[in-house]
């Protein structure tokens, strides 16, 4: 919706409460109204969520098995641990992978 209309948006995080005045302030449809209205709610549903659930993916990586494996991918630009505990749940033990291609003896 910015880009279409060419507004510029606040710097930092746009959906945050302190940016909701500048989200009902737009100038839109009264249809468009009603979407942003409804995407809002569904954010304001969400955040919680999201939150609880990073919050046990947090307490997860500090503690076995994944405490030590979570520790040496962290130490990789750009990864922390939301990243690391995905790479560690789809490869598995990086410090001993299972073999990915049974095929080869």
């Amino acid at each position: 919706m910015t880009h279409r209309y060419n507004f510029v948006p606040p710097q930092g995080k746009i959906f945050t409460t302190k940016h909701r005045s500048w989200w009902e302030g737009l100038d839109l449809s009264p249809t468009e109204t009603l979407r942003l209205r409804q995407d809002l709610t569904i954010l304001d549903n969400l955040e919680p969520q999201i939150a609880e659930v990073e919050a046990e993916l947090d307490r997860l990586s500090k503690v076995d098995p994944w405490a030590e494996q979570v520790t040496y991918l962290m130490q990789l630009p750009g990864i922390a641990v939301l990243t690391a505990m995905t790479i560690l749940a789809a490869v598995g033990d990086t410090v001993r992978p299972a073999r990915l291609d049974h095929s080869i003896p």
